[in-house]
């Protein structure tokens, strides 16, 4: 589980340009946790991997539109 959510952090880093120092792991595990509790996100079956709910969807592409 561990491992899986440091590979997730390096993915993040690496696709946004971010250093470890500025998103730390602890702050990846808040983030996973409030797009949950927001309905954004949900797990994928027994795995320790995210999807996008429709709800998700809607908020990311309003995000989208308006960056």
């Amino acid at each position: 589980m561990a491992a899986d959510r440091a590979q997730d952090q390096r993915d993040l880093l690496t696709a946004f340009e971010l250093s470890a120092a500025r998103y730390g792991l602890n702050h990846l595990h808040y983030d996973l946790r409030r797009m949950k509790a927001h309905g954004l996100i949900e797990r994928d079956g027994k795995h320790y991997a995210y999807r996008l709910t429709g709800k998700g969807t809607k908020v990311s592409l309003t995000f989208v539109l308006f960056h």
